[in-house]
């Protein structure tokens, strides 16, 4: 059985309304984006870094406060503490690496 919408299979048609909203973008890049998010990027600025992590503690905040009706925030908003974790890791072992090329200097 074919279902058709305007003289057009429903396929097509679901397929074009999703280009227009923009949401065929696959779930991947949203997912890296997300990472990226809390990660940062290889050669932010100090200016790009302050705002993303601005912006990730109030998605985290968000995510949070969601997290008690919602298990998809409520997983969220887990996997973004352990990034914000490992991201503070990250800062702090290339933070001492600085230090140390600087003694080596």
């Amino acid at each position: 059985m074919h279902a058709y919408v305007v003289h057009q299979p429903a396929d097509r048609v679901v397929e074009s309304e999703g280009t227009t909203l923009g949401i065929e973008e696959s779930q991947g890049a949203d997912a890296e984006d997300f990472k990226e998010l809390f990660l940062g990027s290889p050669g932010e600025s100090a200016e790009e870094r302050a705002a993303r992590t601005s912006a990730a503690r109030d998605v985290l905040e968000e995510l949070r406060d969601q997290s008690d009706a919602d298990e998809f925030a409520r997983l969220n908003a887990r996997y973004a503490a352990k990034l914000s974790s490992l991201a503070a890791m990250r800062s702090r072992a290339h933070a001492q690496q600085d230090r140390q090329a600087g003694r080596a200097a």
